[in-house]
Formats: structure tokens, C-alpha cells, sequence
């Protein structure tokens, strides 16, 4: 179940074929009925999930009034902020399908990093890789979207003092 998911998610791309059993090894199986939330916005992460089959929605806000900011699809993970940040869950996760995910506790992820464990070690590398990636993404968005607004509101004054 796991082969599949780990050959095309990036996080897995610097591992060795050696590596990706072995981290089949830290995995444990969680299936998640439909209409099932994983984990809460707030809550303190446990850690990585990878997506094996189905779908799962990302949410975000307060809890009556939650946005829907992304559906995940299989194959892919989520949760993996959680192996390097203790900061609590940034989003809420709910199946949007029926899942299968393999579950990596973060209890087992900090102690293979503090066993200096090559396969979690370069897991580590590439997540902080993506991350970087992510948010040199959004902070490019975020400069073009306030230069815009900033060209737009002078555009608006000028006008306004015609």
C-alpha cells in the first residue's frame, strides 16, 4: 500500500530504495471513513500522514464557519509541518473519501533524528526544502499582491483629487 504513495511524493525523492523500507518499518496504518476529521486546527501535532488513497479537504477557521483552503488527493502526505515545528496543527484535515494513510508518530521521528538515522535525516532536509519552497512562494504572492494594491490605492488617490 505504501510503495505506491512514497514513488511520487517529493518528501521521499532523496531516499534510497534501502531508506523507503525502512521507513515503511516507522509507519502505521490508519484508515478514515468519509466525513472524518483527522486532526483539528489548534490541536498539537503527532504527526506525518501519508496519503495512500482517497481525498482529504483542508480547512481553516473557527469551527462554525471553517473554509475550505485545498483538497488533498492520494498519493500525497500531510501534517508533515508537525516533524519540524511544534507549533499546533495550522489547519484542519477531514476525509473528504474514505482514507488509507500511513501513519509516521513524531515521537518516532525525533528519536530516529536523535539517533542521527540517515533515512530521517534527509527527510528532514528535504522537508525543510519544500517548506522554503512554499514560503518563497507565498511571499512572492504576497510582494506582488501589495505592490499591486499599493500601485492601485495611488491610482485611486490621484483620481480622487481630480
Amino acid at each position: 500500500m505504501f510503495a505506491k504513495a512514497t514513488r511520487k511524493v517529493e518528501i521521499f525523492r532523496d531516499l534510497s530504495p534501502e531508506q523507503i523500507k525502512e521507513f515503511y518499518t516507522w509507519l502505521q496504518r490508519r484508515d478514515v471513513p468519509a466525513d472524518t476529521v483527522v486532526f483539528e486546527e489548534g490541536e498539537t501535532p503527532d504527526g506525518l500522514y501519508l496519503l495512500c488513497e482517497g481525498t482529504v479537504s483542508v480547512l481553516k477557521g473557527p469551527a462554525r464557519s471553517k473554509t475550505q483552503v485545498t483538497d488533498i488527493s492520494a498519493p500525497s502526505c500531510f501534517g508533515e509541518m508537525s516533524l519540524l515545528s511544534a507549533s499546533a496543527r495550522s489547519a484542519t484535515v477531514k476525509a473528504k473519501t474514505n482514507i488509507k494513510t500511513g501513519f509516521l508518530p513524531l515521537l518516532t521521528f525525533r528519536r530516529k533524528l536523535s539517533e542521527n538515522n540517515l533515512t530521517a535525516l534527509r527527510m528532514g532536509v528535504t522537508f525543510g526544502e519544500i517548506l522554503c519552497a512554499r514560503l518563497e512562494a507565498t511571499t512572492g504572492g504576497f510582494v506582488e499582491s501589495t505592490a499591486l494594491l499599493a500601485h492601485r490605492t495611488a491610482q485611486l488617490a490621484r483620481h480622487a483629487r481630480r
